[in-house]
């Protein structure tokens, strides 16, 4: 009602319609707290910091908004929804997502240094899924 935020064109898939109210209903129940917790994670959005175990990570902008963006949302994402909803990447046609490898590579190494899990997996041919399984 008080205006929009997002656009859904047709064809619509309701993967994406359901994931996407999903990671609003998350959002909405982190109102007024400043600190997102995933596990030994921790998040302030307001000030673009993350923390393993108690411990500073040193992240880019895109690498806090990729974190963010899988912890809000732990369903498998696809490389595309990945670029296009965390990043704001504008899809080209057959695009290459040599960008998005090497962000998520520097992210894992940044994870691994302060934690034994690994959070990121790969799905072959779904893409990835941030998990504490």
């Amino acid at each position: 009602n008080n205006g929009i935020d997002d656009v859904m064109v047709a064809p619509i898939d309701t993967d994406l319609v359901l994931a996407r109210i999903r990671s609003l209903f998350r959002l909405k129940s982190q109102e007024g707290t400043s600190i997102i917790q995933f596990g030994e994670i921790k998040l302030n959005p307001s000030e673009y910091k993350a923390w393993i175990n108690e411990n500073l990570l040193s992240l880019t902008r895109t690498e806090f908004d990729i974190l963010k963006y899988f912890i809000l949302n732990t369903e498998h994402i696809s490389h595309e929804t990945l670029a296009t909803e965390a990043l704001a990447f504008k899809m080209i046609k057959d695009a290459d997502y040599e960008f998005l490898y090497s962000h998520l590579k520097n992210l894992k190494k940044k994870i691994s240094k302060h934690s034994d899990f690994n959070y990121i997996r790969s799905a072959y041919g779904q893409g990835y899924r941030f998990t504490m399984l």
